[in-house]
């Protein structure tokens, strides 16, 4: 499984989920892959999963991003804000 973090510059929540956030997918065995946001929209599948799954009617989309995928296919995503533990537990949650 790969998880795709999408960041922005500039953003003190992603600064803070740095924190912890690439120790702890490490520790449950998925791959890690860190995109500023507008590398993600450089890139055709990361951009239509997140204008089609993330973006809302205004066009803003909350950061960070952790996009799981997994046998080639995007099926989840936790967004904004998160501990350790919910960021933990949410990403269980998308890959059950």
């Amino acid at each position: 499984m790969r998880v795709w973090k999408i960041i922005d510059d500039g953003c003190p929540i992603c600064a803070e989920m740095s924190q912890f956030d690439a120790d702890l997918i490490a520790f449950m065995g998925y791959e890690l892959v860190v995109l500023k946001l507008d590398e993600a929209g450089a890139i055709p599948r990361t951009a239509t999963y997140i204008q089609s799954k993330l973006m809302d009617t205004y066009g803003t989309v909350d950061i960070p991003m952790y996009i799981l995928e997994v046998n080639g296919n995007f099926v989840g995503a936790v967004v904004g804000q998160n501990t350790k533990g919910e960021l933990k537990r949410k990403l269980l949650q998308v890959t059950s």
